[in-house]
């Protein structure tokens, strides 16, 4: 039986996937061509000298910058519409030079800072009210 043979990927198993008789003490050994042995052990060495945090490094982002033009365009664009999805997203993108992604994320966030000063306002008329009840009555 050829070590090299294509069909054979164990000593211990012939090409029909049947066991050979073996003895107790003999093990089947994996075939494994020197030249995938040398990629493994290369790829385990590269990926130990690297270590987590620096991986992590690597992959982060820069935070995006916008200018007051695009900021007053796409606060102008939010007070018409708090959803813009598709071609429109697109193509706002494309006159304000972002990617579709940045838009799509700054529209997200924008109804998230939205909402929270929505819930803060009526806090906000509550306290004024308060400070006007106790400067007109005097309680504390």
């Amino acid at each position: 039986m050829p070590i090299n043979d294509v069909h054979h990927f164990y000593h211990g198993f012939n090409r029909f996937g049947q066991q050979n008789s073996m003895s107790k003490h003999q093990h089947a050994i994996p075939y494994a061509p020197i030249q995938a042995i040398a990629f493994v052990e290369q790829e385990i060495r590269s990926n130990s000298t690297t270590s987590a945090p620096q991986k992590a490094r690597n992959t982060q982002r820069t935070r995006t910058t916008f200018t007051q033009k695009q900021s007053e365009r796409l606060e102008t664009e939010f007070n018409n519409q708090q959803y813009m999805v598709g071609i429109e997203r697109r193509t706002l993108a494309k006159k304000l030079k972002l990617t579709d992604a940045q838009v799509k994320v700054w529209f997200q966030n924008r109804r998230i800072r939205y909402r929270n000063e929505k819930k803060r306002k009526p806090e906000e008329k509550t306290r004024k009210l308060d400070i006007l009840k106790r400067d007109t009555f005097g309680k504390p």
